[in-house]
């Protein structure tokens, strides 16, 4: 009898131990998890840098609008626009080779007879600028730029003077469109633009009104812009690969 009882308890446990073993198996087959491939720490990728830009726009013959203390065979030569802009500027990260950059800044521009932006003599205007573009494979920039007129004054010498161009011959609102190519190095960045003003600094009817003579401004415009990443998110924007071993 004894025996009989050790040898059934014997089997009891082998199918005990057989029972534990196949639910065992089977919890490890439904809590087994698939390797992650790609993990992402940050979505977006945001660079910011101080940038500095300087350009020039033929603004056209407007010898009949201004005046020189010249002989009068100097007087057809054209008026130019020349300016320096400097501020800040963000670029946001769609793609790797594809970006958002906006800015904001201060422009001062002269015009004048030359095209010499920290010359002491000519009409100095002051704005504030603002420019959208993008950058597509790194190469290649479209974008506007919309410009608010502060203020303008006359500086001469008094061997050149100017007349018939005052401030209110300034349009309150200024915008263009560009395209150019865009390039880095390290933490620099560079553009060279050409573009086209959609409406001018100056307003072709206000200087009409003012001077009693017919106006008619050119619209093309001239520019290089350099930059200085001051702060980016790239560093903590990376994507692992784990591999199931």
């Amino acid at each position: 009898m004894q025996r009989t009882c050790s040898s059934i308890l014997i089997l009891l446990m082998s199918v005990l131990t057989g029972f534990l073993s196949v639910n065992a198996q089977s919890m490890e087959m439904t809590f087994q998890t698939q390797p992650l491939e790609k993990t992402k720490l940050h979505p977006l990728k945001v660079d910011i840098s101080a940038y500095a830009k300087m350009g020039v726009h033929n603004c056209g013959k407007l010898w009949k609008d201004t005046y020189r203390f010249v002989s009068a065979r100097d007087q057809a030569r054209r008026l130019y626009g020349t300016y320096a802009d400097v501020g800040a500027s963000a670029a946001c990260f769609i793609y790797d080779s594809w970006s958002i950059v906006g800015s904001l800044g201060y422009k001062q521009e002269r015009f004048a007879f030359d095209q010499r932006v920290f010359d002491s003599n000519g009409i100095r205007s002051q704005w504030i600028s603002t420019d959208v573009g993008v950058n597509i494979i790194n190469y290649v920039v479209l974008g506007a730029q919309t410009d608010f007129f502060l203020n303008s004054h006359t500086q001469s010498n008094g061997n050149i003077g100017y007349s018939g161009l005052g401030k209110d011959c300034f349009n309150p609102v200024a915008l263009g469109i560009y395209a150019g190519i865009h390039f880095a190095v390290l933490k620099f960045r560079a553009e060279i633009r050409y573009g086209f003003q959609i409406k001018n600094h100056l307003s072709a009817d206000k200087l009409a009104n003012s001077n009693m003579e017919r106006t008619s401004l050119k619209r093309e415009f001239f520019e290089v812009k350099l930059a200085y990443d001051l702060f980016t998110t790239k560093s903590r924007y990376h994507v692992f690969k784990i591999k199931a071993e």
